[in-house]
């Protein structure tokens, strides 16, 4: 087994015990996560769903994310990842949410080198 999915499967196994469940809000990684987690036996149990909200204008729309902050802040910032997370448990009312936000590449965006990113957490 993978470490990726050896990490996603003790992540579902985790949060079934827990009786907690899980929400997504995904840009860089582009819907990989909800792959990675759904492709685990009982992840129905947990698993809430995926926003994949890859331009900024979605961010806005799906995740309630102030347009102004990602302007000030940069698309690709700890402040736009923890409002994301934030944005997904809000919206699919969840315990847990992780997001993400980076740069895949080739080359920079707005002076962020490709290869940068952000994954952060939201819950209790």
């Amino acid at each position: 087994m993978s470490a990726s999915r050896r990490l996603a499967n003790d992540l579902v196994e985790s949060l079934i015990s827990r009786g907690e469940n899980l929400a997504l809000a995904e840009s860089v990684t582009g819907g990989e996560l909800a792959v990675a987690i759904t492709d685990i036996a009982g992840s129905s149990q947990i698993f809430m769903g995926s926003l994949v909200t890859y331009s900024n204008s979605s961010k806005v729309a799906l995740l309630g994310l102030d347009a102004a902050m990602i302007e000030r802040c940069g698309v690709v910032s700890n402040e736009v990842a923890l409002a994301m997370a934030e944005g997904a448990r809000t919206r699919l009312g969840t315990v847990w949410s992780v997001a993400t936000t980076g740069i895949a590449g080739p080359g920079p965006y707005d002076g962020v080198p490709a290869g940068r990113v952000w994954v952060a957490v939201a819950g209790p």
